[in-house]
């Protein structure tokens, strides 16, 4: 389901949301896809823990990027989705979700087809002040505030 604020775009909820921006950054098929979809999901001020390390978000960025070094479109299944609006509206909230990505690998560097990339992520979503409004302030201001994974990479066999 989507809505709107009004005039301007109509908006989704927050697991769309999150989904959509997620498949986003795993389809990415140039570098130029690949930091809009990221810059559109992330916070500039961010706070992410992965594996229980505390990364910048240069450091998440960069590892994203490491997990599909071709930036070759793979793809992402999502199961056991929940979202917790913070608002009437829904659209900004917590949402934690399982998800795994299938990215196309190297078999000469990696051994396999393929990897799959398995993640549990919690993720709270906020109106974002940071973001730039454009001319006639048609864009979504949402953004991820803060972020928490547990992320395995695993050869897998099949692409």
């Amino acid at each position: 389901m989507s809505l709107s604020f009004g005039p301007g775009p109509v908006l989704p909820q927050l697991i769309p949301y999150v989904e959509g921006r997620i498949s986003g950054i795993f389809s990415a098929t140039s570098q130029a896809d690949f930091d809009e979809a990221f810059d559109d999901f992330i916070s500039q001020n961010v706070s992410i823990t992965v594996n229980g390390q505390s990364l910048t978000r240069s450091e998440y960025k960069t590892r994203l990027q490491g997990e599909n070094p071709n930036l070759q479109s793979s793809i992402v299944t999502f199961s056991n989705v929940v979202a917790v609006p913070q608002s009437d509206n829904g659209f900004v909230g917590a949402v934690g979700l399982f998800y795994s990505a299938s990215v196309p690998a190297d078999p000469e560097t990696t051994g396999s087809q393929a990897l799959t990339l398995n993640s549990s992520l919690n993720v709270i979503i906020i109106d974002d002040p940071s973001v730039p409004k454009p001319p006639g302030g048609l864009s979504d201001p949402r953004r991820v505030s803060v972020l928490n994974e547990i992320a395995l990479e695993q050869p897998s066999t099949s692409t």
